[in-house]
């Protein structure tokens, strides 16, 4: 479990983040296999029909799922958060040798 899990353990879980799992997939990264997004993009994309706090924990459990790779980036004082399809970095090494 990580930190963001542990901050929000104590609140039951909100059935919303199942329903948003397979959109956040279909609607953004089967469209874009190889674009790494910020979180914070994906949120807004989705958000005329989810909260981005419901996104945000759907993309911690894809995560954790491994059906996406999150990397914390320090950018201009804060962290953000890349979210990628797991082997995009395989394919692109396997498409640069």
């Amino acid at each position: 479990m990580d930190e963001y899990e542990q901050q929000y353990e104590e609140y039951p879980r909100d059935e919303k983040i199942d329903e948003v799992k397979p959109q956040i997939m279909s609607r953004i990264f089967d469209k874009f296999p190889r674009k790494v997004f910020y979180s914070v993009q994906v949120e807004t994309a989705l958000e005329r029909d989810y909260f981005h706090w419901i996104t945000g924990k759907g993309l911690a459990e894809l995560a954790n799922e491994a059906r996406l790779v999150r990397t914390p980036q320090h950018v201009v004082g804060q962290f953000v958060n890349s979210i990628r399809i797991p082997d995009i970095a395989t394919f692109d090494a396997k498409r640069n040798n």
